[in-house]
């Protein structure tokens, strides 16, 4: 009797233990609306995983105009920056991580999604040429001197590596080079579909400009 209860007692543990892990996991990684892939750790290290889950689609999903495909004029200057490496998005915001990635994927690309700035950085740095773009939501994520510190991290092991930072703490979109040393562009939050694609397009301009004079 002694042996029977003290086996369902582990039982429990185990299923409580399940249930914390996964709830988690959850809180950790952020899948978007059509999840093309996430970061995963394994033995091998952090890597981006395929995931493709049927999920129902939202009842107004057609009338959502920002979300259609581009026509083949209205993509990018470079359409082949994000249909050869996918785009990294870390938000901690749902809804900001599923407009980005939809509008990734209307730009014709592949997206991940992370809520930890951490795992990105650990991920970009294990493959510095694994990813296309890096669009980091700054805002709640974690505090702001470890975004910022977490950015020149990321400019240090992989410098041409275009990067997006948007935050609703800027007075407003900034398409030059005055945040350089942390991103190409920055946003303020919440932006349009139509600043995302400026920026997409105008990050990987400003990057190979910074590049190109450095090299030089």
């Amino acid at each position: 009797m002694k042996t029977n209860t003290r086996a369902r007692h582990v039982l429990e543990k185990a299923h409580e233990m399940f249930v914390a892990g996964t709830r988690a996991l959850s809180s950790y990684l952020t899948l978007p609306t059509k999840p093309k892939g996430v970061l995963v750790h394994s033995p091998k290290g952090v890597h981006w995983g395929d995931f493709q889950p049927d999920r129902p689609q939202p009842a107004n999903a057609d009338q959502n105009v920002q979300s259609r495909p581009l026509d083949s004029e209205q993509l990018l200057a470079d359409p082949l920056l994000l249909r050869e490496q996918p785009a990294l998005v870390v938000s901690a915001k749902v809804r900001a991580a599923e407009d980005m990635s939809t509008w990734v994927e209307a730009l014709g690309g592949e997206v991940a999604t992370t809520s930890s700035i951490s795992l990105a950085l650990d991920s970009i740095a294990e493959s510095t040429q694994s990813w296309g773009l890096l669009v980091v939501y700054a805002d709640e994520i974690a505090d702001i001197h470890e975004v910022v510190e977490a950015l020149l991290l990321v400019r240090s092991v992989s410098s041409e590596l275009p990067i997006i930072l948007l935050s609703a703490s800027f007075s407003g979109h900034e398409f030059g080079v005055e945040r350089r040393a942390i991103c190409d562009v920055s946003l303020k939050a919440p932006a349009s579909f139509t600043s995302f694609r400026l920026a997409v397009s105008q990050a990987v301009s400003n990057n190979r400009l910074y590049n190109e004079r450095v090299l030089a």
